[in-house]
């Protein structure tokens, strides 16, 4: 199956989730796809690109709320829920991108 770069960030988010962003290098990242580490960079320039990428694609799952006639204090409160429920399926990258400063940029 030829690499793509949603591919490869789907493989590292379960890597993350699993291990951590810590323990991901590109090296087990490419054993698990079983691919050549070097072919991962025709996708992704580097291991903080990778990040983003997962970010973003983690972040798209992220519901809007979209309840116009809803008043505020039920969209603030299906918002956290979202959130959290995200928050909880993938801990260990919120935890990283938290502790990052300007991990998460306005593009993303």
């Amino acid at each position: 199956m030829p690499l793509t770069e949603a591919g490869i960030c789907t493989s590292a988010l379960r890597l993350i989730d699993a291990d951590g962003v810590e323990a991901l290098t590109m090296r087990k990242l490419a054993a698990a796809l079983d691919a050549n580490p070097m072919s991962l960079y025709h996708h992704v320039p580097n291991k903080e690109a990778l990040l983003r990428g997962v970010a973003r694609m983690v972040g798209a799952r992220f519901r809007t709320v979209t309840l116009e006639d809803a008043p505020w204090q039920e969209r603030m409160r299906l918002l956290a829920t979202d959130f959290r429920t995200l928050a909880h399926r993938h801990p260990n990258l919120m935890a990283y991108s938290f502790s990052q400063p300007d991990f998460i940029q306005p593009e993303d």
